[in-house]
């Protein structure tokens, strides 16, 4: 997770606190709120009212991470309610097997 969002961010993306009912939820000094999941590999999330403007940029975050042996995948419409519906969210994993 440190070093997706180190990269993410040294290529000018802007962390969001992660919003969600319930989560198991931690704190980064310095750095937005994260929240905790038990999926195994990379999941690049987008709500579906977004999709026009960021399904482009999830499949390219997906495959670029894919093409330097990181297994990712983009999701879109995966996002639940009542949480940061208007972000790109980044589900990082245990590694895939």
């Amino acid at each position: 997770m440190g070093e997706v969002d180190t990269v993410l961010g040294d290529a000018g993306w802007v962390g969001k606190e992660w919003k969600g009912p319930g989560d198991i939820v931690g704190s980064r000094m310095n750095r937005p709120i994260v929240g905790y999941t038990f999926v195994s590999g990379i999941y690049v999330q987008i709500d579906n009212r977004h999709a026009a403007d960021f399904a482009p940029i999830a499949e390219a975050l997906a495959n670029l991470l894919t093409e330097d042996g990181i297994a990712a995948k983009a999701e879109i419409g995966r996002i639940p309610e009542n949480t940061n519906n208007d972000v790109i969210q980044i589900l990082i994993g245990k590694k895939a097997d």
